[in-house]
């Protein structure tokens, strides 16, 4: 018998906004305030025709609007919409990450990130938006009918990109966070760990991935300590997949993937989420942990360490 396919909402934005040049071009307009293609290219150090393809990109997802760059230009600038700026959570769930497990201290600050409601040096928490108490892993319950993934159709105009080569114009804890699930599969991977899969078949038949492919990445992500795989002592297979502390830490990103589609993208979720500690479906804030107040676009403000 086979098993239906469905689309989660971490699905559909990893297809909308799941390339990771995309991802940073998001990242250039909504925390360093870039607007024009230059500033862009600059920033990304990426080829002319791969930004304006993903530039193009964004505008059809809704996620920036093209305007005059200045009246009477013809110039154009970028600027994001409303739903691009809620994506500021996903944005920020990566620097977080990218901060706790990929920047060495000796590196210093690689990107200046403050909250505008404190002037504090940004630092999040995630939330539950009812009783305001901390949302991790652990604390979130699932309930769960049997299906499948619908596999994230490939986009005919443009190629994975390189996730070794995402910090060419400049390091950044974001594309470090890109570099370990910055392609189309990988964050679709991490929330199946999230939801206790581990064996190789089960990752298969949940996410209609091909073997190949799933075994590539499988292996990166235990290359970079998200998950660790280790021999199966309940099971029939012949290793299992579990995540690491560096890998449940990473479950800000789905979340905040999963809100923003939600919210943003009136995407409705097949599954039923709930944080343990009230029992009300999850949903999530990004807050400052310096003050406690809610981490927004309007609210953060980023800028790069003087070169030395």
């Amino acid at each position: 018998m086979s098993t239906e396919h469905v689309s989660t909402p971490v699905h559909v934005a990893a297809a909308v906004l799941g390339d990771a040049w995309s991802v940073l071009i998001m990242r250039e307009a909504l925390l360093l305030g870039a607007r024009r293609f230059g500033e862009f290219r600059d920033g990304l150090d990426v080829n002319r025709a791969t930004l304006a393809n993903r530039l193009n990109l964004l505008v059809e997802a809704g996620l920036l609007e093209r305007q005059d760059a200045e009246p009477g230009s013809d110039r154009q600038a970028y600027v994001p919409t409303p739903r691009g700026e809620e994506y500021v959570g996903v944005l920020l769930s990566m620097l977080e990450w990218g901060r706790r497990w990929e920047v060495d201290p000796d590196e210093g600050e690689l990107l200046i990130v403050r909250h505008q409601s404190c002037g504090a040096r940004l630092s999040t928490v995630l939330t539950c938006q009812v009783c305001c108490g901390p949302i991790d892993p652990r604390g979130v319950a699932l309930e769960r009918p049997e299906f499948s993934v619908k596999r994230p159709p490939p986009h005919a105009r443009h190629r994975m990109p390189d996730l070794d080569q995402l910090e060419r114009a400049r390091p950044c804890p974001i594309a470090r966070c890109l570099a370990t699930i910055g392609d189309r599969w990988s964050v679709l991977m991490v929330q199946e760990a999230f939801f206790g899969i581990s064996e190789f078949d089960a990752f298969e038949r949940r996410l209609g991935i091909a073997p190949n492919i799933l075994s590539h990445r499988l292996n990166r992500l235990c290359e970079r300590s998200v998950l660790v795989r280790r021999p199966s002592t309940t099971t029939s297979a012949r290793h299992i997949y579990q995540l690491t502390e560096k890998g449940l830490d990473l479950y800000r990103v789905p979340a905040m993937l999963r809100q923003w589609a939600i919210k943003s993208m009136g995407v409705e979720d097949p599954l039923s989420l709930t944080h343990r500690w009230c029992g009300a479906d999850l949903a999530i804030d990004v807050r400052c942990t310096r003050c406690g107040e809610s981490a927004d676009a309007d609210s953060v403000l980023a800028s790069l360490p003087r070169a030395t």
